[in-house]
């Protein structure tokens, strides 16, 4: 307020929002605001900014207004810090959306038929369609009011940025910094490669049906095993048969299985019941998933500690199939919780991250027992067929054997 007055004007009842931008935009463009920004700020520190980039080939979506939105904010705040931001755009031209696009395109379904097709010509295919929509994203950019640098652009394919990428690497590789190991990732057994998450995103369904199967593990008593007291203690003769019981949702995965895991400190039960006429059988399990998992009939034994049961071994369903079968025995590992299942895990270092930190923590074998198609191996309940359809199978067998 000033001198009694407003100093500041009043608004339209109808105020046209859109118009309104539309006209800082055009000002912004006549007077270069933008370069007049950078001339402002030469000799200032730089503020180095490159786009984490979008792939063009198709329409750009509100979420990648938002993205954008977070982008400009922070350079706008840098450039008020005194900085001179380098707001250099990118354009990702690698990667499944591109090649599933173009796939659509020519009813291709698998990598053989690329191949078949011509690899050359369907990378042409592929770099033709990754700036489809280009200038729909240059527009949405413009008239979003982000203010950035797509003339200088940087792409993906161009050989100046492949090169750039291969020389951090040898960087790596000369620093020693390189190894080879095995880390766990989604796959996609009809285009034959590994998954980003975002890649996953793309087709993930929820609520797929999965079998929900209970295992026996029965404990082996080797000569070397010195803890005698602790067998009598849980009942293992020559009479009785004492498993651990495991529960998956997986059973293709237990082709390579290479241990188990338990709860260090979680409570565990011995079992046994004469249901069914099956005196001479106990099961181990968690004490809070007892109720849940097994019937009245099963009577509690002894109580122990996870921490218990660690070293202890056991024979796997395919132990004739593992690696180094004399390695399979019991772990202790922090995921494994007493919320669902049985308290107890079984672990395919190949097929789980959690499993693959734990073989590395010990130095389990990863064993493969599935090929690039997801083609079970041979030697398996189900080989020779897609590892989902070979759950079946590989139920019934357990289901024979009393497993």
């Amino acid at each position: 307020m000033t001198s009694g007055k407003n100093t500041f004007s009043s608004v339209p009842e109808r105020m046209n929002f859109p118009a309104m931008e539309l006209e800082i935009l055009a000002k912004w463009d006549r007077e270069d605001i933008l370069a007049k920004l950078n001339k402002a700020r030469t000799g200032s520190p730089l503020f180095v900014f490159y786009e984490g980039p979008p792939t063009a080939n198709g329409m750009p979506g509100i979420h990648h207004v938002l993205s954008r939105a977070y982008k400009d904010v922070m350079l706008r705040y840098k450039a008020m810090q005194g900085y001179l931001p380098i707001r250099r755009g990118g354009w990702d031209t690698h990667g499944l959306p591109v090649e599933l696009e173009v796939e659509k395109e020519l009813n291709l379904s698998s990598k053989n038929q690329i191949e078949a097709f011509g690899i050359e010509e369907f990378n042409k295919r592929c770099k033709e369609s990754v700036f489809r929509y280009i200038q729909d994203w240059k527009t949405m950019t413009k008239r979003t009011g982000v203010w950035l640098d797509m003339a200088d652009a940087y792409i993906t394919y161009e050989n100046s940025y492949i090169e750039n990428s291969w020389e951090i690497f040898k960087s790596l590789w000369d620093s020693n910094l390189i190894y080879e190991g095995f880390r766990v990732t989604p796959h996609c057994p009809r285009c034959d490669t590994s998954l980003s998450s975002h890649e996953l995103s793309l087709g993930y369904k929820e609520n797929t049906p999965d079998p929900s199967i209970f295992v026996r593990f029965p404990i082996l008593r080797t000569e070397s095993d010195k803890n005698t007291s602790f067998y009598d203690l849980l009942g293992l003769d020559e009479d009785t048969e004492i498993s651990f019981l495991v529960w998956t949702t997986t059973p293709w995965t237990l082709s390579a299985n290479a241990a188990l895991a338990i709860s260090a400190e979680e409570e565990y039960v011995v079992v046994s019941s004469s249901e069914n006429g099956l005196k001479k059988e106990k099961l181990i399990l968690g004490a809070k998933l007892k109720d849940c998992v097994l019937s009245d009939a099963w009577v509690v034994n002894n109580n122990f500690y996870g921490r218990d049961f660690v070293g202890l071994r056991y024979e796997a369903p395919y132990k004739e199939k593992a690696t180094a079968p004399e390695l399979q025995m019991v772990y202790a590992a922090d995921f494994v919780t007493t919320l669902e299942g049985t308290g107890i895990v079984h672990s395919a270092p190949a097929y789980g991250s959690d499993d693959s930190d734990l073989g590395s923590k010990h130095q389990l074998p990863t064993q493969h027992t599935v090929n690039q198609y997801g083609i079970l191996d041979e030697g398996f309940p189900g080989s020779g067929i897609f590892v989902k359809d070979a759950d079946k199978q590989i139920i019934n067998d357990l289901d024979h054997r009393n497993l």
